[in-house]
């Protein structure tokens, strides 16, 4: 790849990373060699023939195969070597018109890119956006190429002769250059091609030079090549290198994959297009709206919220559902809390009806302890003594002479004697159920002893006792729960379980008693037990719960059932807590 200028230009620079780009991208990456003439600061003919020597020699050795010339003096450099420079190699060139082509003769193995570079565009475009402009000012340097840019511009501008007037200025030193553009008056633009080299023979890169005039100039300065928009010119038709590059590369390609360079008909490139810089714009007070149709406006200084506008409307939708969010978390912990305290103040109340129950249920509990031990005492003083007392006296009557016909009268009274009998065992036993005498005089252990016994005589069933027989003292209210709990279960024994066996437990524990009842009955089934219990379970339940007991009943179908209760004997409340019906054993 042979460059006419140094390669740190950045036009240069641009084209040759097009180019090195896209012949590193195929899949065979072709091995590059770079060459950079500086023709603009070493032009002359002992220079080039050194240079031409230098380049044989250094690649004597190399079978180069294609040879890329990039602007025109550089393929002017091959053309005009004399003998073939690279022999073999075909040549490709790129950044050259059509009419600096067709004024040269090309050897048959080469092709290449025709760069459409137009001054008059630009020209056009800076009259619309200044329709009161008469003068023109082109700008341009003394180097070969900046005076073969210098006479394609003034045959270009030949035809607007008439209307307007021209000024080149090409021969002067920079600084000299720099104060004409600086006293312009308002009716003049300034067209700048490029400026290697200035009058006074000092070398400049062009694209400083851009930026240095457009600084200096009292009017606007428009261009021709896209890289120096955006060092100060306000813009125009511009052509791009890089389109070049990558259009030369591919040419390239094609040759070192087998294709004939004579075979590869020249490419045109593309014109230029229409691009401006915003800040000129504005410092030149000139509207967008006057731009040719298409341009393309570069360098906007978009507002803050136009730049951020994105992020800050992401922001703020964020913001807006995190504080959605966070009134809401307020608001449901506000209903939380409202609920919550409805519902401790419900179960305040619940507990208080709960509780208010439970002392009406110990009430008429007490209420019925109380009038059955009324009953009882009226049957067993009164009625039981009363028949006692007709007991006797009918014996009494036995004992009298027999008259006639006393012995069916003797068997009458006998008769009688023993009803009457019966019928204070059984006004006895009434008694005895409603308010068992034998607690108040025996203790808890004779009672229910007692109670078993009278319980096997009567069912026919089995019933083993075992009751400690120093209980200690034991406060009357647990007692009679302790008696109650097995008058209850020796009854559901006897209507429900069908048992052949029943043991009896009652023991003390430190301060505690504990009643167990145990049946080889049928059992029960505990879950449908917890939903449908009976008057029974109830009635036990409650007594439990009365006297602050714990209550356990373990019972499984075909199992048996077994009834355990704690209770402190004294008359203090035990530390576990208070009846639970129904453990599944």
């Amino acid at each position: 790849m042979l460059y006419d200028e140094r390669m740190e230009l950045p036009g240069l620079a641009i084209l040759d990373a097009a180019l090195t780009r896209s012949l590193s991208a195929g899949d065979e990456p072709a091995e590059i060699f770079r060459e950079a003439l500086d023709l603009s600061r070493f032009g002359s003919e002992q220079y080039l023939h050194l240079m031409r020597e230098h380049l044989r020699a250094k690649y004597a050795a190399k079978q180069i195969g294609v040879v890329v010339t990039a602007m025109g003096p550089s393929l002017d450099f091959v053309l005009n070597a004399g003998a073939p420079l690279f022999p073999g190699a075909a040549i490709v060139f790129c950044g050259v018109d059509r009419r600096e082509i067709e004024g040269r003769t090309l050897p048959v193995a080469s092709t290449g890119v025709l760069l459409r570079r137009e001054f008059v565009p630009t020209l056009e475009a800076a009259l619309r956006l200044q329709p009161g402009t008469t003068r023109v000012v082109v700008v341009t340097g003394t180097s070969e190429f900046d005076l073969r840019l210098l006479r394609q511009a003034k045959e270009e501008f030949r035809p607007y002769e008439a209307r307007l007037s021209f000024t080149y200025l090409s021969d002067l030193p920079l600084r000299d250059l720099l104060g004409r553009v600086s006293q312009l008056p308002a009716d003049a633009i300034v067209l700048y091609t490029t400026l290697f080299r200035d009058g006074a023979g000092e070398v400049f890169v062009p694209h400083d030079v851009a930026e240095r005039l457009s600084k200096a100039a009292s009017v606007p300065v428009y261009g021709f090549i896209d890289q120096f928009l955006g060092r100060g010119i306000l813009g125009g038709q511009l052509y791009s290198l890089e389109t070049q590059g990558q259009q030369a590369a591919d040419l390239t390609r094609q040759i070192l994959k087998g294709t004939s360079p004579s075979s590869l008909p020249w490419v045109q490139g593309p014109a230029g297009a229409y691009r401006f810089d915003w800040r000129q714009l504005r410092r030149w007070h000139i509207a967008e709206s006057l731009l040719p149709p298409g341009s393309a406006v570069m360098f906007r200084d978009t507002s803050i919220w136009e730049r951020y506008r994105v992020p800050v409307v992401t922001i703020a939708i964020v913001l807006f559902f995190q504080l959605v969010l966070i009134v809401s978390v307020f608001f449901q912990r506000n209903v939380r809390r409202r609920a919550e305290t409805a519902l401790q103040e419900r179960e305040a109340s619940l507990r208080q009806r709960t509780e208010q129950v439970q002392d009406l249920a110990g009430q008429l509990i007490a209420a019925q302890e109380n009038e059955r031990a009324r009953i009882a005492r009226e049957l067993h003083d009164d009625i039981g003594q009363r028949l006692a007392g007709v007991s006797i006296f009918i014996s009494g009557l036995k004992r009298l002479p027999a008259v006639e016909g006393g012995m069916g009268l003797r068997d009458e009274l006998a008769v009688l004697q023993r009803q009457t009998v019966d019928l204070s065992e059984s006004i006895r036993q009434i008694s005895h159920e409603l308010h068992p005498g034998l607690l108040e005089h025996a203790g808890i252990g004779a009672a229910v002893t007692n109670h078993c016994a009278e319980f096997a005589k009567q069912y026919d069933i089995d019933v083993e006792i075992h009751a400690e027989s120093d209980l200690g003292v034991v406060d009357p209210a647990r007692a009679l729960c302790l008696y109650r709990v097995t008058q209850e279960a020796l009854r559901n024994i006897a209507k429900h379980a069908g048992a052949r066996h029943v043991r009896v437990d009652l023991t003390r524990s430190r301060n505690d008693l504990v009643l167990s009842i145990t049946d080889d009955g049928r059992g029960f089934d505990q879950k449908a037990a917890r939903l449908h219990r009976g008057l029974g379970l109830r009635s036990i339940d409650e007594r439990v719960r009365m006297a602050h007991g714990r209550l356990e009943i373990e019972s499984a179908p075909g199992a048996g059932t077994t009834v355990r209760v704690g209770l402190r004997a004294s008359g203090s409340e035990p530390d576990s807590p208070p009846a639970v019906i129904g453990r599944v054993s």
